[in-house]
Parts: C-alpha cells; sequence; structure tokens
C-alpha cells in the first residue's frame, strides 16, 4: 500500500485515464480535464484565470465525435498542501485526507459545454474521477460505476453539492487501474 498525492508515480491521473481509456476509441470520443461539473452535466473547464477556446468549439468537436468523456479528480487543492491525499495499492482506493475545492458543485462558475445539448443529438457524456464515473442522462447524472475502497457516502455523496441518480447497475470500476504496473 502506498500513500500518494495527486502528482506521484501511481497517480490520481493515471488511474483516472486508465479509466477513460476504456471509453475511448479511434476518433469516437473527445477527452478533456475539467475545472467544475454541476448536476445538468454542464463543465466549466478553466478556473478565473485560464482563457478557453470559446465553449461552441468544444461542442462541436464533442458532437462530431457522439462522445465526450471528461476527467477530474473529485476534489481539489486551491493551494499547496490543501490537495486530497489517497493510499492507493492491491486494487483499491482510500481517501487519507479531502481536498478543499469541490469539483461537483451546484452550478458551475461558466458552462464551458453544455452537456444537454450533446445528449439532445444523441451523444453520450461520460465522467471520470478516480472514486466513480458518472453519466448524463435526460434526468441528470447517474452514478454508474463506484472504485473499490470508496466509501459512497463519505467519499462520494458528502463531497457533492447535490445528489446524483444512481443506477439500478451500479458497477465497481475495475481493480486493475488501481494496481501498480
Amino acid at each position: 500500500m502506498q500513500k500518494i498525492c495527486f502528482d506521484e508515480l501511481l497517480s490520481i491521473e493515471n488511474i483516472i485515464a486508465r479509466r477513460a481509456a476504456m471509453e475511448l476509441t479511434e476518433e469516437s470520443a473527445v477527452r478533456m480535464n475539467v475545472f467544475q461539473i454541476d448536476s445538468y452535466g454542464n463543465v466549466n473547464i478553466k478556473t478565473d484565470k485560464e482563457r478557453i477556446q470559446e465553449p461552441d468549439v468544444l461542442l462541436k468537436h464533442a458532437a462530431k465525435a457522439g462522445k465526450a468523456v471528461f476527467t477530474a479528480t473529485f476534489t481539489s487543492g486551491l493551494h499547496p498542501g490543501e490537495e486530497p491525499i489517497y493510499e492507493i495499492g492491491e486494487g483499491h482506493i482510500k481517501v487519507l485526507k479531502e481536498g478543499n475545492l469541490r469539483r461537483f458543485v451546484g452550478q458551475v462558475d461558466s458552462i464551458s459545454f453544455n452537456g444537454r445539448i450533446l445528449l439532445e443529438q444523441g451523444g453520450q457524456i461520460i465522467y471520470v474521477t478516480e472514486r466513480c464515473v458518472f453519466e448524463l442522462t435526460g434526468e441528470g447524472l447517474l452514478l454508474t460505476e463506484i472504485a473499490p475502497g470508496a466509501d459512497i457516502q463519505k467519499d462520494i455523496l458528502d463531497q457533492m453539492e447535490f445528489t446524483p441518480l444512481f443506477s439500478e447497475n451500479l458497477k465497481q470500476m475495475p481493480t486493475h487501474i488501481f494496481k501498480e504496473n
């Protein structure tokens, strides 16, 4: 078992990338890291200090691909020392310390991507974190997978500003993505 922060070798970023890769096929999806996600599937991909492409450019790329896969850590840190700390290994994850910045918010600060538009065009929108996976439905964000070792109440629901929908077929994320290579 290994205690790690976001930027270390068996990093949360690598776990998220491994799980997101399962959703991607050549030219079938657009993958992008995000800053905030809300219950309507809206995404903010920037902080106040960053500038991005026009939001409709993102939508055009996602519409062409038919699928958007957004990735983020479940919480983050505003400053060094405020980021989450995890214990990862042996096929599971344990949150040792929460980040002080929530990603799943009641309303995003700025809409960079409106998930409803792609959904109405028949597209699929997936949100992958180190703790769980969501899919956007017509009713809102649907929790479809949970990481082995994650506590659904403490590590997921208590860290969100809204309550997601729950899949009747809630699955466990693959354990191999939580193991050292």
